[in-house]
């Protein structure tokens, strides 16, 4: 929360974190402003681990999902005056998934993100211990015959 708290205010602009879309409950971080940020925030499977969840530590009940893979995602709009009924999927121009348990030998990217550059919409990455952007680019491959299927731990 705090990260949203220093991007609202270099922005001034609101930033309305998602709660429940269907309820349309939402928590408002920052000053009020004509335009607002709408946020989606999800740990990735590290839920138990990082929120805690059915933790007794008084009993000695620590629960731990797998220490494999977890991490989390954020999504973020461009400022808009949309209300949380009017939002689709589109509108989540900017995002990010950072992995919270990286690999000891890097294979993949670890912390991917997509952002609005020059009207385009990029997507770039980072191994572990390299503060270069990488490109990510849409596979060309035209059918499964054709492309590698991972298992995505997240």
């Amino acid at each position: 929360m705090e990260g949203l708290r220093i991007i609202s205010e270099r922005f001034s602009t609101r930033i309305n974190l998602i709660v429940d879309y269907d309820k349309g409950e939402f928590h408002p971080i920052g000053k009020d402003s004509a335009y607002r940020i709408w946020a989606y925030v999800d740990p990735v499977d590290g839920t138990i681990k990082v929120a805690g969840l059915g933790n007794d530590l008084e009993r000695g009940v620590y629960r731990l999902g797998n220490d494999g893979g977890w991490g989390v995602g954020l999504a973020l709009t461009e400022p808009t005056d949309k209300g949380i009924g009017d939002l689709v999927i589109k509108d989540f121009v900017h995002s990010a998934i950072v992995d919270g348990n990286p690999s000891h030998n890097p294979y993949a990217p670890d912390h991917a993100f997509t952002f609005s550059e020059d009207g385009q919409i990029r997507t770039g990455c980072h191994l572990s211990g390299d503060a270069s952007i990488k490109p990510v680019y849409n596979s060309t491959q035209e059918n499964l015959g054709q492309g590698v299927v991972v298992f995505d731990a997240f």
